[in-house]
């Protein structure tokens, strides 16, 4: 974890610099080309973002949990719940670097929650980690392909 931990800061600090140095300037244009040429919504856009969110994650941690908790798997259940914490760290050590704000300019603002920062993204790092401990295990439980 404390290898994770660096390397977010150590990439969080190497992306900071680089926008400053004007590597990011892209981004503007390519978002709003985006919105603009999208094949799915802004709506739909949001439900694919929920994924990712803490409320959406919590009932699959907690079935992660509790299932492999009864299963006798205590082991797993303690990864599932780390998983999500250590995700979380990793997030808040790259927002306390730099505090990113989240672009303002796409659907005129809406999708901006004034606390979130957009550098790291903790809806991706949140589901790549939750859902893939949880798929590893179902992998690892199962006995076919």
């Amino acid at each position: 974890m404390l290898l994770c931990l660096a390397l977010t800061a150590a990439l969080t600090l190497y992306a900071q610099s680089t926008a400053a140095a004007g590597a990011l300037d892209w981004e503007r244009g390519w978002l709003v080309d985006l919105e603009r040429t999208s094949w799915f919504s802004f709506h739909t856009a949001l439900w694919l973002e929920c994924l990712g969110s803490s409320a959406m994650l919590m009932p699959g941690i907690g079935a992660g949990v509790i299932i492999a908790s009864f299963t006798g798997h205590g082991f797993r259940a303690l990864m599932v719940l780390a998983s999500y914490l250590g995700a979380k760290a990793l997030i808040f050590t790259g927002w306390t670097i730099w505090s990113r704000a989240r672009p303002d300019f796409i659907a005129d603002g809406l999708a901006v929650p004034p606390s979130l920062h957009s550098f790291p993204s903790g809806h991706t790092l949140q589901t790549f980690t939750v859902y893939g401990v949880l798929v590893w295990f179902w992998a690892r439980s199962s006995s076919s392909r």
